[in-house]
């Protein structure tokens, strides 16, 4: 949804547009803040860090992680069937058109919540995880103690945001919709 965004201001559905159709990142560098300086994991001696001003990021390669086009493809034919038992019912006026629309649209935001917590392939690197992993512990210096949950591994899962904020709103075509509405204007 327009303007839902992460704690650093990135856009939620920029992120979900990123992981669904993946992304050529080129080489860049990266600074640290005033008075902050960069934790850079050792890339010989495990646990140990250097620490830097700057550095240098090659370019990589985020891989496509559809979860919005993936579930299309599988849920067709049951949404079609949900629209179609809808119809009848709204020609019967058991239900009015925006709230059969409306149903039918919490069934597939629901549909496709179901495929992210199903794990889309592919999996996440091991330094992805290792990096998740840093930083929860940085959060919460207990994080791990007894196990590391599932979700720290679970691709388009890290700090359930994404997953929080599928959703699905019904009006004219073009219209900008705000949690699932219309937006005024």
């Amino acid at each position: 949804p327009a303007g839902k965004t992460y704690p650093d201001g990135t856009s939620i559905a920029y992120i979900a547009a990123v992981q669904e159709f993946g992304a050529d990142v080129p080489a860049h560098t990266v600074t640290a803040k005033a008075g902050k300086a960069l934790e850079i994991p050792h890339p010989h001696v495990s646990g140990a860090f250097i620490y830097r001003k700057t550095a240098h990021i090659p370019a990589f390669s985020i891989p496509p992680r559809s979860f919005m086009r993936s579930t299309r493809t599988e849920k067709a034919r049951d949404w079609a069937g949900d629209m179609a038992k809808g119809a009848e019912a709204v020609v019967q006026l058991r239900i009015s058109l925006e709230g059969m629309l409306e149903a039918v649209g919490h069934i597939a935001a629901s549909d496709r919540v179901q495929t992210i917590a199903n794990r889309i392939a592919p999996p996440l690197k091991p330094s992805t995880v290792e990096g998740r992993v840093r930083r929860a512990q940085r959060a919460n210096p207990r994080f791990g103690a007894r196990s590391v949950p599932v979700t720290v591994s679970q691709p388009l899962n890290n700090s359930g945001a994404l997953i929080a904020h599928v959703s699905h709103g019904t009006g004219p075509a073009g219209e900008e919709f705000v949690d699932g509405t219309p937006a005024a204007g």
